[in-house]
């Protein structure tokens, strides 16, 4: 076998294996750069006709989204509603899941998570404490890995209202 590519429309010999290898791993590839293969199997006689070209992206980790912010139309005592926009650039590989991590102030390390759909940007954190503050934020992931975490929102979970207190009579 055989592995080609591309370079300014002549396709040239990168890799080649004798063992009957039908699969190769390809290191030094841009991230981000889009490559052409094509491969010939090769034997005593000479090299057969070549497969179809194949057109791919170096993979990379996804971008970072951006910070999430607090849908008010969800938020209750119990629970916080975080909506975020997809990365602005895709880096070769689709994403497939964003993450929503959140945690305590005392938590330190974001302990929480959530998967969600890669067509979902929206996404309702419920069993929390009512009165405590929580950081959230996303991660996208793709083939290859996670992003780096967003930057975090700060938010707090509604309280209800106490009963009114030191009540006068005015004349």
């Amino acid at each position: 076998m055989c592995i080609g590519k591309n370079l300014d429309c002549s396709f040239s010999i990168i890799a080649s294996t004798t063992d009957g290898a039908t699969q190769l791993t390809l290191s030094g590839l841009t991230k981000g750069s889009s490559y052409q293969f094509k491969v010939n199997a090769h034997n005593l006689i000479g090299y057969g006709a070549s497969s179809e070209v194949l057109a791919m992206v170096a993979a990379d980790k996804p971008r970072t989204p951006a910070a999430p912010t607090n849908d008010l139309t969800v938020t209750d005592r119990t629970c916080i509603g975080v909506n975020w926009v997809a990365p602005l650039q895709n880096v070769g590989a689709t994403i497939t899941n964003y993450l929503v991590w959140w945690k305590t102030q005392a938590e330190g390390d974001y302990l929480n998570s959530a998967i969600v759909s890669s067509s979902v940007f929206s996404y309702r954190i419920s069993g929390l404490l009512e009165g405590q503050f929580y950081d959230v934020a996303v991660t996208a992931r793709n083939v290859v890995g996670d992003s780096a975490l967003s930057p975090a929102v700060r938010i707090v979970v509604a309280v209800s209202p106490g009963p009114p207190t030191n009540l006068q009579v005015l004349q």
